[in-house]
């Protein structure tokens, strides 16, 4: 017996150009999430909406206040860079 369990990811109301620019500015500073807000490059509250989301994906890692990407998110900046 095989069982799934799937679960849902929410999309930040957000374009994917500003996320795009979030994994960058990480890909190239690991940066604190209030650094990513005053860069306007965070929205919400605390961990921010987009810092969230993206753990939920395993792209970035927020430990500390401090974001940085995951081997998956490196990946991603690699191929994006191609």
């Amino acid at each position: 017996m095989v069982v799934t369990v799937q679960r849902s990811i929410t999309f930040p109301p957000i374009k994917l150009k500003r996320i795009d620019k979030y994994v960058l500015y990480v890909a190239r500073n690991n940066a604190s999430l209030e650094e990513l807000r005053e860069r306007g490059l965070e929205i919400g509250r605390g961990r921010g909406d987009i810092s969230r989301f993206l753990e939920r994906l395993k792209v970035v890692e927020v430990v500390n206040g401090v974001a940085t990407l995951t081997p998956l998110g490196r990946a991603l900046v690699s191929l994006r860079e191609l």
